[in-house]
């Protein structure tokens, strides 16, 4: 990977084969605070790629905030940005820990073990349905207008 490569990194065909190892690889190595410029919209996303950076920007929501503007790659109307921000990972503290208070609890591994007989079920029966075949870009027709 010679040079300065850009990864599309919300490209569906990126992760074709499996999770691109090498390509975050190389982010971690030599651009861990990767900036991905989305030339459909004018506008970008950071993408951190580093545990330790991670986890600085976790403890420092003064800095860093999810609720701003969402944690979503790519610009938002304000009038949408205030509905998204009543999703549990478009908060902040301390609504975030308060709600992730109240749902932790269905998240433990007992619970998760739990739930596994009913979704075989759920996936018995939507195996033996037809459903619509989505082409490789219609998620990006399908995303919220970001002007």
């Amino acid at each position: 990977m010679a040079g300065c490569p850009h990864f599309d990194l919300t490209a569906p065909e990126t992760y074709q084969g499996g999770v691109p190892r090498d390509v975050f690889r190389y982010l971690r190595n030599e651009q861990p605070l990767y900036w991905h410029d989305d030339p459909e919209t004018d506008t970008g996303f950071w993408a951190v790629t580093r545990q330790k950076d991670l986890d600085f920007i976790s403890k420092n929501p003064l800095l860093f905030s999810s609720a701003e503007r969402s944690c979503l790659p790519w610009e938002s109307a304000q009038d949408r940005v205030v509905l998204m921000r009543q999703q549990l990972i478009n908060m902040d503290p301390p609504q975030h820990l308060k709600y992730r208070r109240l749902v932790r609890n269905a998240f433990t591994p007992k619970k998760s073990t739990a739930t596994r007989p009913a979704f075989a079920r759920l996936r018995a029966i939507s195996s033996t349905r037809r459903w619509p075949v989505a082409s490789a870009n219609s998620w990006k027709r399908s995303r919220p207008s970001c002007r």
